[in-house]
């Protein structure tokens, strides 16, 4: 999940598209590649001199990238109601002191086909 001003959202549409696009490409290259990301990754990201420290935390985020609703809907694909469960959560505990009005602040329609 990316988050942008409304401003940025509705000015840069086409823009935040194509970002979406590499991100979502990148991150399934990275799923299908692990080594070689691991790889890459000792000249190209910070702290990143281990293939394989590198190798576990790709695997890490790359378990944390796929679930139920993106084997069905694809990489990027958000489970609105369990976001508005995770918020109800965050409000029944008191990390947060309003109500999240999920639907109306998490917006899927940039995410690529």
């Amino acid at each position: 999940m990316f988050v942008v001003t409304q401003s940025t959202y509705d000015s840069k549409k086409d823009a935040l598209r194509r970002f979406l696009v590499a991100y979502r490409d990148s991150a399934a290259w990275m799923i299908s590649e692990p080594k070689q990301a691991a790889k890459i990754a000792k000249t190209r990201s910070i702290n990143g001199r281990n293939e394989a420290v590198n190798l576990e935390i790709i695997k890490l985020r790359n378990l944390s990238a796929v679930s139920v609703t993106t084997a069905q809907h694809g990489l990027g694909s958000f489970d609105l109601e369990l976001l508005e469960k995770g918020a109800q959560t965050f409000l029944e505990l008191g990390l947060i002191k309003k109500r999240i009005d999920v639907p109306a602040v998490v917006k899927a329609d940039l995410i690529p086909e």
